[in-house]
């Protein structure tokens, strides 16, 4: 063993790049070091740096110079700044030049350098991702990924897909709908290599879904839902969250576009497979509950949905210091059938009832409770 290799195991350890084996028995010669050192490469970069054939020193190079230069390589991965990112750009072309040149590969064509660039690029931001840094500065960095993915100079593939992909969960949640729709949209393009069935294409899917929702594109909602329902089935379960969200957000859009008989099947699915599998009280068959009960409304069944929502009202009502808002939800929708099939008096009732209950839980100027005084002003 000499010096240098040494000297190298340790400079590579310190930027996260050395496996245990090679911590704790250093070995002889530098080509073993840096095929040892490639092994803890994450993929892509590390199937990038095999495409492009700069991972071993070239015919007459030293292996050490080679060493070096995949080392100063990869501490520009180790080391960058993800909000500095332009300006380091140029000096990582100048390694991934040397690199190239060390593995003898001369001329090395702009389009592979780019290429290797953006593997580079993603491996930096992905490494920051995985460092838990605080929200606001993950956002951010979030955002920039997406951007240079955009702009080509990162790869607009797994993880500039995951990174849109929150950007838009995050901005359905603001609600920011055109943020979410565009990310979303750009997420499911850079995962399509996952394949159809792939749990993170998957999710990417249901996200587009839902800001298409929000965005009242319930054309585009029901196109998607087609085969993302079965396939989110099948690979999560249809008691999943998403399998269920997804389900819901589809009868919505239904309903939306005058198909009221598909609307009110796929809530009712929803609701049945929710309290089979989960429980009469859990959150999702509740929430179905409700979600079945306003489409039965909107599709002028009001006896139906009476029926329905009394039944999420009798069942949320057990959670009322657990989950008041739950039980707001089902007195105003259990009202609101009444309303709408001429029953004032039980309408007023209900909403008496759910106005004392929920009052002291919630506060005299949430929405919801200003909801139920209306429905008492109005129909007094």
């Amino acid at each position: 063993m000499t010096a240098d290799v040494a000297s190298l195991a340790r400079r590579f350890d310190a930027i996260g790049y050395l496996d245990a084996r090679t911590r704790r028995r250093t070995p002889a010669r530098i080509t073993t070091l840096v095929r040892r050192v490639r092994a803890t490469v994450p993929d892509p970069l590390a199937a990038a740096l095999a495409f492009q054939r700069v991972t071993e020193a070239g015919p007459g190079v030293d292996p050490s110079v080679h060493a070096e230069a995949l080392l100063s390589a990869l501490r520009w991965v180790a080391r960058l700044d993800p909000l500095e990112v332009y300006a380091a750009l140029r000096p990582l072309d100048r390694r991934l030049n040397r690199l190239a040149r060390t593995a003898g590969v001369t001329p090395f064509a702009e389009e592979a350098r780019d290429e290797l660039r953006c593997a580079f690029v993603d491996a930096a931001f992905q490494r920051f991702a995985d460092s838990a840094p605080s929200e606001v500065a993950w956002e951010a960095v979030m955002a920039l990924h997406v951007t240079l993915a955009a702009e080509g100079l990162a790869s607009g593939g797994e993880h500039a897909a995951e990174a849109a992909s929150a950007i838009a969960a995050h901005a359905l949640d603001v609600p920011n709908v055109a943020v979410a729709l565009h990310h979303a949209e750009l997420a499911v393009r850079w995962s399509a290599a996952l394949g159809r069935h792939d749990p993170d294409r998957l999710r990417h899917l249901y996200v587009l879904a839902s800001s298409a929702h929000m965005a009242g594109a319930h054309d585009r909602v029901l196109e998607l839902a087609d085969d993302l329902l079965t396939d989110l089935d099948d690979a999560l379960g249809p008691d999943d969250p998403c399998a269920v969200d997804l389900r819901l957000t589809t009868a919505d859009s239904a309903s939306a576009l005058g198909d009221h008989a598909r609307a009110t099947n796929l809530a009712a699915d929803a609701v049945w497979t929710c309290e089979l599998e989960l429980g009469p009280e859990h959150p999702l068959t509740l929430g179905s509950y409700g979600v079945l009960a306003r489409l039965l409304r909107r599709a002028d069944r009001p006896t139906e949905a009476v029926a329905v929502s009394r039944q999420h009202f009798e069942r949320s009502r057990h959670l009322l210091d657990e989950a008041p808002r739950e039980v707001a939800h089902a007195g105003i929708g259990l009202a609101a059938g009444y309303l709408q099939n001429a029953e004032y008096e039980a309408a007023r009732t209900v909403a008496r009832e759910t106005l004392a209950w929920c009052t002291p839980r919630l506060g005299p100027d949430d929405e919801l409770t200003e909801t139920l005084r209306r429905i008492l002003g109005d129909h007094a």
